[in-house]
């Protein structure tokens, strides 16, 4: 359970199902059958009205409450920005037009990420994911150290289930889908990671970069010696430093044949090797594979690497 500052906590939910609305009808969805949710925006307790009856004062006749209107409004930025957009197009002008001068400042003050307000819960199941909004607006937990709670949802970013052997996984990458020039075809472990947790992955196997001379450009996990080429521009290289012996030092270049890994869609890429643990992981998301292509410029490479993850203890 991640919470909307980014801390986090392991609990045991104690709802046997969530009830889910969706445009086609409400779904129960039975608990140990869902694998991850994302909440969508919510407004802390009493914060829409606060905000919807200060943009109601933005067009009131008096200067001063309009001016006191206009503090609050910016003070609880970036609450203020779903409704204030919805006022830009207010048929009174006054208000209408504070909420654009508004705006304006307050999406130049908040960072982007936090202007975006995605309107439904996202509830991944083991069969298929749902778009919906949750009914509930508290959740019974119980934790190790303060046994059960009510948390509240609007107080959530995501929860994931830690499923019997979901946290782990024995995977085979095979380069002639993962060592490719174009650096896109990217191995799914179907493992979701989530911030701040261990990871460990270790690798062993062979392939060969050039099989049209078969057994003559064999490369481990590690990679060979040279660069790989054409590493895209927009990789984010998360440095960490290898753990065993002399070869303790931080590794700043991709190179050809190297097992890789990335957590979520867009996020940091590091290079595993043979063996790689992160105490911490740097972001969280789904975990990525993918193997450094040929520096023969070569899309034919053969074999595979077998791969063993472990998020957490």
């Amino acid at each position: 359970m991640v919470f909307t500052d980014s801390s986090n906590i392991r609990v045991l939910l104690l709802e046997p199902a969530l009830v889910v609305a969706t445009k086609y009808g409400k779904l129960s969805v039975p608990i140990d059958e869902i694998r991850r949710i994302v909440l969508g925006f919510r407004y802390p307790e009493g914060m829409e009205q606060r905000i919807a009856t200060a943009i109601e004062r933005l067009g009131d006749a008096r200067f001063r409450e309009r001016e006191d209107a206009t503090r609050q409004l910016y003070e609880l930025r970036p609450y203020s920005i779903p409704l204030l957009r919805l006022a830009t197009k207010s048929n009174d002008l006054e208000r209408s037009q504070r909420a654009q001068e508004l705006l304006k400042k307050i999406l130049a003050d908040v960072p982007e990420e936090k202007q975006v307000f995605i309107p439904y819960d996202t509830i991944e199941t083991l069969d298929f994911t749902i778009r919906g909004k949750l009914e509930r607006t508290t959740l019974r937990v119980r934790t190790k150290h303060f046994g059960e709670a009510a948390v509240k949802v609007s107080e959530l970013k995501y929860l994931r289930a830690i499923l019997k052997g979901q946290n782990r996984a024995d995977l085979r990458v095979d380069a002639a889908k993962y060592a490719r020039l174009n650096w896109s075809n990217w191995l799914d472990t179907g493992i979701d990671v989530p911030m701040d947790r261990s990871l460990e992955i270790t690798a062993s196997g062979q392939i060969d970069q050039w099989p049209q001379t078969p057994g003559q450009y064999l490369c481990g996990p590690r990679g060979n010696n040279t660069a790989a080429p054409n590493v895209p521009a927009n990789f984010r290289l998360h440095v960490h430093s290898r753990a065993t012996g002399a070869d303790a030092r931080p590794m700043t270049t991709i190179m050809s044949g190297a097992l890789i890994g990335k957590i979520g869609e867009q996020g940091p890429v590091f290079i595993i090797g043979d063996s790689c643990k992160l105490p911490k992981t740097p972001a969280e998301g789904r975990l990525y594979l993918f193997i450094a292509p040929s520096h023969w410029n070569n899309d034919d490479c053969t074999g595979e690497y077998k791969v063993k993850i472990q998020v957490g203890d």
